[in-house]
């Protein structure tokens, strides 16, 4: 299950999922409200695999996130100060910029408790980009 912690509606249904043992895995959006209440319930699972769902992008119309960096983000932002809506304008943001936003996301799921067991990226937005490929 990705997008934990976009909404409580997947909150909820990370809950229910694991309670009918349709769920092995999860990963949680840390730029999203929900993000704690995300940690909180899979902190209340002990040993559950849930990681980080590396989120450069918020395509959502009436839903949107804003970069943990804030201000130090402009090329991961639109001109409402989100995450781009298209993941090809994501993708166009510099390596320097793509890492400290990923690690910031990493931190501060580690920070807020999470024993992360994977890395995961929201709709491939890190796929392509310079930093994980190298610049091929």
């Amino acid at each position: 299950m990705d997008d934990l912690g976009m909404a409580e509606s997947t909150v909820s249904a990370y809950h229910a999922l694991l309670d009918a043992g349709l769920l092995s895995a999860a990963s949680v959006m840390m730029p999203c409200s929900w993000s704690p209440g995300a940690i909180t319930a899979a902190s209340s699972r002990p040993g559950s695999d849930v990681g980080v769902h590396l989120t450069l992008n918020s395509e959502w119309e009436t839903c949107r996130w804003r970069p943990l960096l804030g201000s130090q983000a402009a090329e991961l932002v639109d001109g409402e100060s989100f995450l781009h809506r298209r993941v090809e304008d994501a993708r166009r943001a510099g390596a320097d910029v793509v890492a400290r936003e990923t690690r910031l996301q990493l931190e501060a799921a580690l920070g807020a408790g999470l024993d992360v067991t994977h890395l995961d990226t929201h709709r491939t937005a890190a796929v392509g980009n310079r930093q994980f490929d190298n610049g091929r």
